[in-house]
């Protein structure tokens, strides 16, 4: 499988660096450097979204060049190439349950993560996107870090106001939020490998790990799309039209799903995000997500 084989490429890479002194594992699979900075980056939080994976090789194998802290955040769904082993590890932050593989997972990666005062998080979608995106949660830090970056995050953004993003449990940007820690979550196109997206992921991690800093005060509009509602699920035949993907427009009064037969439309435009189809609407409690774009001033 190739994600053992790549796993085993990060850990040979890992280990020299390690017998180097360069690197240390403070918890398992959260490495920080000598010399840390305040910046941290996260992978495969996530087991099938393994485009992180190339990344990380890639940046180990110029870690003189480019000293990072990092977390690989699901090693075990990586191995079943699965998006989880007992529950959604972005679904389970601030939980006390204590049962399953990612709710022992996410308290290293919680105490961890609180040394840092940046994160860059790595995903992929689960359905098709036509561009890269990023997801940005509302506040000074996050803020900053995203203007400071805007240059090589020539996508979309997703500007999050203060919103839980999903019914089904806190994620790792609502965390770090709430520890005052800025965030940006980036979704590199639908989930396999993918040169071009390895490649502008690889700069994308440089361009953070290089900044002097991410103080730009400086304010800005910009034109942004914000989440208005969830399409849930209440019942287990409810389910989206098919054809639906990432950034789809959807017009007013166009059907979106149906629940009992019956179906589901607005009275506005709406473009989806994190459509739910196969294994995927059988775990989540939502089927979309509806945007709409508006100018943001930040």
């Amino acid at each position: 499988m190739d994600n053992l084989n790549i796993l085993k490429s990060i850990d040979t890479l890992i280990q020299t660096l390690k017998n180097d002194s360069l690197l240390i594992e403070k918890l398992p699979d959260c490495y920080t450097y000598n010399g840390a900075n305040n910046r941290l980056l996260s992978f495969v939080i996530h087991g099938n979204e393994t485009i992180g994976l190339y990344i990380l090789e890639e940046l180990l194998t110029k870690f003189h060049e480019f000293p990072f802290s990092f977390i690989i955040a699901n090693r075990e769904a990586v191995k079943i190439n699965k998006r989880f082993v007992d529950f959604d590890l972005n679904r389970s932050f601030m939980n006390q349950d204590k049962n399953g593989f990612e709710n022992l997972q996410v308290k290293n990666i919680e105490s961890f993560s609180q040394e840092f005062d940046y994160i860059l998080d790595f995903h992929q979608t689960t359905h098709d996107s036509e561009n890269p995106f990023c997801l940005v949660r509302n506040s000074n830090k996050s803020n900053a870090l995203y203007k400071t970056l805007q240059k090589t995050l020539d996508f979309p953004i997703i500007f999050i106001k203060n919103q839980k993003l999903s019914k089904d449990g806190a994620t790792f940007s609502e965390f770090a939020t709430q520890h005052n820690i800025g965030f940006i979550t980036l979704e590199l196109s639908k989930a396999g490998y993918n040169l071009e997206m390895k490649e502008l992921g690889i700069k994308i991690a440089k361009a953070f790990l290089e900044a002097k800093d991410f103080t730009n005060s400086k304010e800005q509009t910009l034109k942004a799309f914000i989440i208005k509602k969830s399409i849930e699920k209440l019942n287990s035949d409810d389910c989206l039209i098919q054809g639906l993907n990432n950034f789809t427009k959807v017009e007013k009064n166009c059907v979106i799903a149906s629940r009992k037969s019956k179906e589901i439309y607005f009275d506005q435009d709406f473009y989806i995000l994190f459509p739910k189809y196969n294994e995927y609407r059988e775990y989540s409690n939502e089927l979309c997500k509806l945007m709409r774009i508006e100018m943001v001033t930040f």
